[in-house]
């Protein structure tokens, strides 16, 4: 019989899976801590995955602010005004 139990879940090995593990274990980073395991690559994983994250939603929101200007202003041939 195996006398270890592993309290603390295992660490996910990439930035897809720790953002994973945040949407479905939030307090799993917390109790890997408290277990006293190192989390210092996790907080580098989940922070370049919240910047890209980031930049993901930034570009996405400027497009979309670029394409509905675009399409406001598409009749100034026609002498109607941009808005």
């Amino acid at each position: 019989m195996n006398d270890s139990i592993d309290l603390a879940p295992r660490e996910p090995r990439s930035v897809l899976g720790t953002l994973d593990e945040l949407l479905r274990q939030p307090r799993a980073g917390l109790a890997r801590a408290r277990a006293g395991a190192p989390v210092r690559q996790w907080a580098l994983r989940v922070f370049a995955g919240t910047l890209c994250c980031w930049a993901l939603y930034g570009a996405g929101s400027d497009g979309m602010s670029l394409e509905s200007n675009f399409m406001s202003c598409t009749n100034v041939a026609a002498g109607q005004n941009c808005r």
